[in-house]
């Protein structure tokens, strides 16, 4: 009988580790774990995560698919000041917020967050908040909205995040936008289609934003990127929604909009795909529309967490993972 070099012509490998990036088709032997593997170009998928410990919608997200942090949120009789930490599989609560506040802005990682304005219960929120890990501290209030901002999304990291539309407690809605360098908030170029509430991805100098709603209750298709200067207009999407992700997920050449609100307020399952220039539909959709999530991680590795489905509030969490190379198991039975 052949054996697998006689086929291939060499010897399956013996590793000590899994190999960081391998090819597909590739084939070896984990002699830690003492198991063959193989990898094979897998489909996307959508898989539950862990349930939050406080439901909630209006919540905001950071960090990757197995290290985020949850916070904020409203559980549909209140606001919450709740903040969770995920380890990939389990939410465990950690020290709240100063304020109990929904709608917040989000940028950052698991252990270096940042949140900024957000909806009060009445009124609107002026304060920056920032997380470093065990607790949260203030920073400074943004510069142009000092009676506070709402159904802000950012873009970026706790020391260097660009707002990307923001609601303002004004007689009349305002577009502004700011730049935050981890000290204070300085003033930036409004966007050209005034939104508040769209999808993010990206950093402070270059960033995304995509869908939304305007000043009236119009539901934007449009995509507009950041270059560190100034906004331009990019392709739509094909559906237009709101309150898809409160947390940038992916970046300006290969971002994730999942979710949603539609126009009628309904959570949508559409999953759509940006590869730098136009939006793809995914054949993969949510097992329930949503809207009113946080979001953390990339467009390969996400995590969805909350909402609204379509009109209770809930505490689910949808782990996204894109196609590609997944390393399996053989097994014999």
């Amino acid at each position: 009988m052949a054996d697998y070099k006689g086929i291939k012509g060499f010897k399956v490998q013996y590793l000590s580790a899994d190999p960081s990036n391998p090819i597909v088709g590739q084939i070896w032997y984990n002699d830690t774990s003492k198991n063959l593997k193989f990898t094979e170009f897998a489909p996307a998928s959508i898989a539950s995560g862990g349930n939050l410990n406080t439901t909630r919608r209006g919540v905001s997200g950071a960090g990757t698919q197995t290290a985020a942090l949850a916070f904020s949120g409203y559980t549909g009789t209140s606001t919450t000041a709740s903040t969770e930490s995920y380890n990939g599989t389990a939410w465990t609560t950690v020290t709240g917020l100063p304020t109990a506040v929904y709608n917040t802005g989000a940028t950052g990682t698991q252990t270096a967050a940042l949140s900024f304005g957000g909806n009060l219960d009445p009124g609107v929120n002026s304060a920056t908040n920032l997380w470093n890990g065990s607790a949260w501290t203030a920073g400074a209030a943004p510069t142009l909205a000092p009676s506070g901002i709402f159904e802000g999304r950012g873009a970026g990291t706790q020391t260097a995040t660009i707002t990307c539309g923001t609601r303002t407690n004004l007689p009349s809605p305002a577009n502004i936008n700011e730049f935050w360098d981890g000290t204070s908030w300085t003033s930036t170029p409004g966007l050209n289609t005034f939104r508040t509430s769209g999808g993010t991805a990206g950093n402070s100098t270059s960033a995304l934003v995509y869908g939304g709603e305007g000043p009236t209750p119009t539901i934007f298709l449009s995509t507009e990127e950041w270059n560190g200067s100034a906004w331009s207009t990019q392709n739509n999407k094909s559906q237009g929604v709101k309150y898809s992700n409160q947390g940038p997920v992916g970046t300006v050449s290969t971002a994730l909009s999942f979710g949603g609100l539609t126009p009628t307020s309904v959570g949508s399952t559409a999953v759509e795909l940006y590869d730098g220039t136009s939006w793809s539909t995914s054949p993969v959709t949510l097992p329930t529309g949503k809207g009113e999530m946080g979001g953390a991680g990339s467009s390969s590795a996400a995590l969805y967490m909350g909402g609204n489905s379509p009109a209770s509030v809930v505490n689910t969490s949808f782990e996204w993972t894109g196609e590609g190379p997944a390393t399996k198991t053989i097994t014999v039975s």
